[in-house]
């Protein structure tokens, strides 16, 4: 028989999770699209997006785009194919339907990665609250794609890499090429993770090579593709400014410096055989700080792979500590718990703030003539919204859907 114990964490997990989808449905409906989200219902030529841009209404053009963008603009060829798609073709809803469950699978996978158990509801909230953090990026498809959902698919292949499985299919060989195509913030890391850890365990079978070469050839088509190299020539940021940004904006990572420095001055864990056990996860973290360094932190999402790293050795390393005592295991998660709350109630602030300037803004374009130069002096959080990129976009949208040439101008 299921004991009474199960049964009520069993249901702590689903009412966890409800509340969840129901915050991420929420917010994907509520979310304005600017910026990239409005470039991407258009067919990319290759050359800055003009106003005469296409839009985006089959399939055939999201191929012509991405041929066009791997060149000139990203080399995330899968992820903006699935990104076009919802932008210029599905529309709002099932991207709004669809987000709940992806970020949901990038909860399970860290905590299976973490070799914490799905049944217990102290590793679900661990996970939701190192996940929530650093994740300060809107529910639109851009940024959902672009990073959760790409995570999602690396971290499955990851679990894949890891078993003991003697043999595999060519479909295994498929999503790591797939995989390691998605995103190289996380995808570096895990290039080199895997490679070290192959290094050290010297037993290990052929069919982990094999599918670390599939995974390394797909995050070449990334590094090697014109338009990564057009965009780490276009930068120009001083490392004093990197290391800044990286001191900033890498909360999870100091977390687990913090965590892992404490269990070994306090003799906790085993600190060599924890080190050891983890190559793969240390080696990843150590290989995106250094490599964002190199290539320039220009905002805090290029770090995001490194803080969903250190969220998988935090849980490890605290999971058990946490476990230990239940005492501890009350206080920590009601903490965690109000955290959620705290930063779920922050997001839903500024996503309303910038739902109202949105609005705003389409209504002056709307009450504007042909010609006319439109002011707009929104502020959120003590910063301009929209920018300026943001406003450009705005200005294509508003040709698109009532044929007039409007300018957006800042005053703020």
């Amino acid at each position: 028989m299921i004991s009474r114990s199960y049964r009520f964490s069993i249901i702590l997990i689903i009412c966890l999770c409800a509340a969840y989808s129901l915050f991420l449905l929420r917010q994907a409906l509520a979310t304005p699209w600017v910026g990239d989200d409005i470039e991407y219902q258009y067919l990319s030529l290759g050359e800055p997006m003009t106003l005469s841009d296409k839009p985006i209404e089959s399939v055939g053009d999201i191929m012509v785009s991405q041929w066009n963008h791997y060149f000139s603009i990203n080399g995330r060829s899968p992820a903006h194919c699935v990104i076009q798609f919802f932008c210029g073709i599905a529309g709002r809803l099932p991207f709004a339907i669809i987000t709940p469950f992806f970020s949901l699978l990038l909860l399970c996978l860290v905590i299976r990665l973490s070799r914490q158990s799905l049944s217990s509801p102290i590793a679900w909230i661990m996970a939701l609250t190192l996940i929530m953090i650093p994740q300060a990026i809107s529910i639109t498809p851009v940024l959902q794609i672009n990073y959760v959902w790409a995570y999602c698919l690396m971290l499955w292949f990851s679990v894949i890499w890891l078993r003991n499985d003697k043999t595999d299919s060519w479909l295994c060989g498929l999503l790591a090429f797939v995989a390691g195509w998605m995103q190289e913030s996380l995808g570096i890391g895990l290039c080199a993770g895997m490679f070290i850890h192959l290094l050290v365990n010297k037993d290990v079978s052929h069919r982990r090579w094999v599918l670390w070469c599939c995974f390394t050839v797909g995050l070449m088509f990334i590094c090697l593709s014109p338009a990564a190299w057009h965009r780490v020539s276009d930068r120009h940021i001083e490392v004093h400014q990197s290391l800044m940004m990286l001191v900033l904006s890498m909360r999870v990572t100091w977390l687990f410096i913090i965590a892992l420095l404490a269990s070994h001055l306090f003799v906790l864990i085993p600190t060599k055989q924890f080190l050891r056990d983890n190559i793969m996860w240390l080696t990843s973290v150590v290989t995106l700080i250094a490599f964002n360094i190199i290539i320039g932190v220009e905002t805090s999402r290029q770090l995001l792979g490194a803080e969903i790293c250190s969220a998988i050795l935090l849980m490890q390393l605290i999971g058990p500590i946490i476990h230990s005592r239940r005492c501890l295991r009350i206080g920590v998660c009601g903490l965690m718990l109000c955290l959620c709350g705290y930063i779920g109630w922050r997001r839903i602030t500024f996503v309303d703030e910038t739902a109202t300037a949105y609005s705003a803004i389409m209504n002056k374009a709307l009450a504007a003539h042909d010609g006319d130069v439109v002011k707009v002096d929104y502020c959120i959080g003590e910063k301009p919204w929209p920018g300026d990129n943001h406003l450009q976009s705005l200005e294509k949208l508003v040709f698109t859907q009532q044929g007039k040439h409007i300018r957006f101008q800042s005053v703020r």
